[in-house]
């Protein structure tokens, strides 16, 4: 089965993620956020099926649509009655998979202090080094076409922040900034 067939009949259906896939349908495109007049870079969509689906990267979505996604592994692997993926492998996934053996500091490490890595989500792993605000267990990810969220299990919450941004500097910006907003917004 192509990737693309099996992505849309076993997660973005069973989902209702009706507005995600590797291309914008030729009739919406005119709901697609247009870059400001200083962007440094073209935002062109495909408007028809790429010549290769790709398991890392490709999918477009609408902000509500994610957040259907990351609800479903903030929730366990589940959605509104839909399973997708076992409460456990959730976990692992958001676990820190780097250990001890591997480096966790230095200009390298882009995810700073206190900081593992999961299998495609950075994990908090303390309280006090992280610069935003947070809980151990938080994960996140950026993409590189402007997209960020963040899940924190223990407070059962989650958010999704979409730019059109190439620039992971302003986009790591604003998605601190989107953290420590919400996080603070918690008075109880």
């Amino acid at each position: 089965m192509p990737l693309n067939k099996y992505i849309e009949e076993h997660v973005l259906q069973p989902l209702q993620m009706n507005d995600t896939g590797f291309y914008v349908k030729p009739e919406n495109i005119e709901r697609v956020a247009k870059p400001g007049p200083k962007a440094n870079w073209p935002s062109v969509y495909p408007t028809s099926p790429p010549k290769i689906f790709l398991g890392g990267q490709g999918l477009v979505s609408t902000a509500p649509d994610y957040l259907r996604f990351i609800q479903m592994l903030m929730n366990g692997g589940q959605l509104d009655g839909v399973r997708l993926l076992g409460k456990n492998t959730v976990e692992y996934m958001t676990a820190d998979h780097l250990g001890s053996s591997i480096p966790k500091k230095g200009p390298g490490y882009f995810l700073g202090k206190g900081t593992g890595f999961g299998l495609g989500f950075a994990v908090r792993e303390s309280l006090g080094e992280p610069p935003v605000p947070g809980k151990v267990g938080d994960y996140a990810w950026m993409g590189a076409g402007g997209t960020s969220f963040f899940v924190s299990p223990s407070e059962e919450l989650c958010a999704v922040f979409m730019t059109e941004v190439n620039n992971m500097g302003i986009m790591a910006y604003y998605a601190r900034l989107l953290k420590i907003m919400v996080m603070q917004a918690i008075v109880d």
